[in-house]
């Protein structure tokens, strides 16, 4: 007689969304769930509700993490700044690398010094 099934409950989705509103991998939060990684995403699969949960989790990780960092930002921090400008206008903050080079051909005649 193996474990029971895992089951999809309100619960488990409101858990699911918040470790994922935390930055846990789908790893990590299939670990704290009690269950396989594989098993994690066959029930996203299966239960549009958890699919929904781990994705509404992770938006709102990520909006509280571009929050921060926009903060810090505007409190003075330069690399915050700069990580921020670089990442949400792009075309105008990055860093360019642009070699020109051309083809040049170089002759040598050696010199006889004796």
């Amino acid at each position: 007689m193996g474990r029971p099934a895992f089951q999809i409950t309100e619960e488990v989705c409101q858990k699911a969304e918040e470790y994922a509103s935390h930055g846990l991998t789908k790893k990590q939060t299939a670990h704290n769930l009690g269950i396989s990684y594989d098993t994690l995403n066959v029930k996203a699969k299966e239960y549009p509700k958890f699919s929904k949960a781990l994705k509404r989790g992770r938006a709102k990780g990520i909006g509280n993490m571009v929050n921060a960092l926009y903060q810090a930002g505007i409190e003075g921090n330069t690399t915050a700044m700069i990580f921020f400008l670089k990442n949400m206008d792009k075309e105008n903050w990055k860093d360019d690398r642009h070699l020109n080079v051309t083809k040049t051909t170089v002759k040598y005649t050696a010199v006889d010094r004796s």
